[in-house]
C-alpha cells in the first residue's frame, strides 16, 4: 500500500484499507494497527495465512490532529463497521495509563486496533459504530 498521503487524498487511502477488508476470508487474517504516539499516527496492516505466510504493507506515519481524526478516522470507523462484518467491538485500557485501545474483531478473525485514544475520542467512536443502520443510511 505504497501511497502518499496528504490532506487532499485521505479518502482515498481510507477506500484502500477497505477494499483490503473486502477481501477477508475465512483462512486468513487480516490486522490493522494504529497506533498513536507524540501526536503522530502509526498504521501497520498485515494479513496472516492460516498457513503462517504473512503479507506486511508498508508502515504508514501521518499527523494525528483534529483534520485526520475527523477526515480519516471517522470516515475510516464507519465505513469498516459497513463492511467488515464486525461481530465484536471493545474498548480496553491494555497500558493503565489514561489512553485506551478501541478493538474489532470481524466474522472471519480480522483485528482492527488504534490505540492510544483518549476516553472521549474512543466513546466517539464507538457511538459511531453502534449506529451502524444510521451510517448506511449517511452514506
Amino acid at each position: 500500500m505504497n501511497l502518499e498521503i496528504d490532506k487532499n487524498n485521505y479518502g482515498e487511502f481510507v477506500d484502500k484499507i477497505v477494499d483490503i477488508f473486502r477481501l477477508s476470508i475465512k483462512t486468513s487474517s487480516i490486522l490493522f494497527n494504529l497506533k498513536i504516539s507524540d501526536y503522530k499516527a502509526y498504521i501497520n496492516l498485515s494479513i496472516v495465512e492460516h498457513s503462517g505466510e504473512k503479507k506486511e504493507y508498508n508502515e504508514v506515519i501521518l499527523d494525528y490532529n483534529d483534520r485526520f481524526y475527523n477526515d480519516f478516522l471517522l470516515p475510516l470507523i464507519s465505513k469498516v463497521n459497513m463492511f467488515g462484518n464486525i461481530v465484536t467491538k471493545d474498548i480496553v485500557n491494555l497500558d493503565n495509563d489514561s489512553l485506551v485501545t478501541l478493538r474489532l474483531i470481524s466474522e472471519n478473525n480480522d483485528l482492527f486496533t488504534i490505540d492510544g485514544l483518549s476516553q472521549d475520542d474512543s466513546n466517539n467512536l464507538m457511538k459511531l459504530l453502534d449506529n451502524k443502520k444510521n451510517n448506511l443510511i449517511e452514506n
